[in-house]
């Protein structure tokens, strides 16, 4: 006799043949068998009994972004400055406020302005 059979004969005040029934059925229960099935009106009270109490959705706040006019301008500023170069081409603004991409040379690209606030 084992130590688990043991400690079920003592705890739950069965026999031995029981206990290890006890034990293949939780080696069975554990692989996914349904070993004690519901009836409808079971499963509806279970259903029922474990349905929570929820609050109501809150509704998520739209916030709406203020231009930053000063960033704009500086982007601006760059835009012109790089257009101004003589090989340069394909402009493409990301952000009007944020970056832009550009080729000169062959080459591409991408002016990304950021503000921290340190």
């Amino acid at each position: 006799m084992t130590a688990q059979v043991e400690k079920l004969m003592k705890n739950l005040g069965i026999t031995e043949a029981e206990a290890l029934q006890v034990i293949e059925d939780d080696k069975a229960i554990d692989k996914g068998k349904d070993l004690f099935p519901l009836t409808k009106e079971q499963a509806k009270v279970v259903k029922a009994c474990t349905r929570a109490d929820r609050k109501p959705m809150e509704k998520k706040v739209e916030r709406t972004k203020t231009a930053d006019n000063q960033k704009h301008g500086i982007l601006q500023a760059l835009l012109e400055c790089v257009q101004a170069l003589p090989t340069t081409a394909d402009f493409e603004v990301v952000n009007a406020e944020r970056e832009f991409t550009f080729t000169h040379g062959g080459k591409k690209f991408k002016v990304t302005l950021s503000a921290p606030r340190s």
